[in-house]
C-alpha cells in the first residue's frame, strides 16, 4: 500500500491533476525542446537515436524519483510547521 503522501503526489487520491502551464515562458520551452528533438532525430544515426531514447527516459525516470522525495520533504516539513505553530491547549 502506498502511502497517502504518494497517493498524493501520483494523483492517484481524487486530487484534481495540475494543469499544464500556460506561460509564455513554458510555450517557448516546449517549442525549443520540440525543435532540439527533431534536429537530433535527423542527425544521429538510428542507434545512437536510441541510445538518446534511452538517456532521457532514464533522466525522466531519475528525475521523477527526485521530485516525489522533494515534494514528500516538503509535506512532512509544512504538517510539523503546523503542528509547532498550532495552539492546541485550548481542546485539552
Amino acid at each position: 500500500m502506498k502511502g497517502i503522501i504518494k497517493e498524493i503526489f501520483l494523483c492517484e487520491n481524487g486530487v484534481e491533476k495540475i494543469k499544464i502551464p500556460k506561460s509564455q515562458e513554458y510555450k517557448e520551452l516546449t517549442e525549443k525542446e520540440r525543435k532540439l528533438f527533431e534536429k537530433l532525430k535527423a542527425e544521429l544515426t538510428e542507434e545512437n537515436f536510441k541510445d538518446f531514447i534511452e538517456f532521457t527516459e532514464t533522466f525522466e525516470v531519475r528525475h521523477v524519483m527526485l521530485c516525489e522525495q522533494y515534494y514528500t520533504s516538503g509535506f512532512k516539513t509544512a504538517v510539523n510547521i503546523i503542528m509547532e505553530s498550532a495552539d492546541f491547549s485550548d481542546m485539552f
